[in-house]
């Protein structure tokens, strides 16, 4: 059986699994939000710009891109990033890719009749977005937003490869001390699951909120 002190040791490594989540969620929304306007844009290099951003991040492993980041940024740039920096931005910029499509797939599922009726109000594209189009794709997205941000929290599990100190670096160092594989592994596990259990029912009553106010029925 694990100690207190070992359950406590173990478990406050999971801050840094929280915020490592919390954070690329923001900064992944707000990137990936400007990141789908872009593919979105009438600009042709602009578009194309955002089409090769979302290939690559999407394309490359998330632990390829943690490990090159972390290990690369110092030589090619100069950059001596310490463990929570690299992925805090790792995190964000791979969020990003996956928010930007998920937003694009919203706006492009909208009715067309919605932009006609835009139109007929001769509103300009960028008024058409944030009062018709935008508001309703939201919506259309919340239940992919939120599982987004279930598989960053999970995926961050990978920051300990590059020796940030995260619920897992802490139970590998207090394996390496006590030699209890299961018991450690089993606690990481069981906590992985009940936060992301926790995750699950918080998204569903959220989403049963935003039918509720849009008058859908959650049969």
């Amino acid at each position: 059986m694990l100690t207190k002190n070992e359950i406590f040791h173990i478990l406050s490594g999971l801050s840094n699994n929280v915020l490592v989540t919390v954070v690329a969620v923001c900064l992944g929304t707000l990137l990936g939000a400007t990141i789908c306007m872009l593919r979105l844009s009438r600009i042709a290099p602009l578009a194309a710009l955002a089409r090769v951003y979302v290939s690559i991040f999407r394309g490359i492993p998330l632990l390829i891109q943690l490990v090159f980041v972390y290990n690369g940024a110092k030589p090619a740039l100069g950059l001596d990033l310490s463990p929570l920096e690299a992925s805090l931005l790792v995190f964000s910029m791979n969020s990003a890719a996956y928010v930007s499509e998920i937003f694009r797939a919203g706006i492009t599922s909208i009715d067309k009749g919605q932009w006609e009726a835009a139109d007929s109000l001769a509103l300009t594209r960028f008024q058409k977005m944030r009062y018709i189009i935008v508001p309703q794709a939201i919506q259309k997205v919340s239940p992919a937003l939120v599982n987004e941000l279930i598989n960053l929290f999970k995926e961050s599990a990978l920051v300990s490869v590059i020796t940030l100190n995260d619920i897992m670096r802490q139970a590998q160092n207090t394996v390496s001390q006590n030699y209890k594989y299961f018991e450690v592994y089993g606690l990481v596990a069981l906590t992985f699951y009940i936060c992301v259990l926790t995750l699950t029912q918080i998204a569903r009553l959220l989403e049963q909120a935003l039918n509720k106010s849009h008058g859908v029925n959650d049969d």
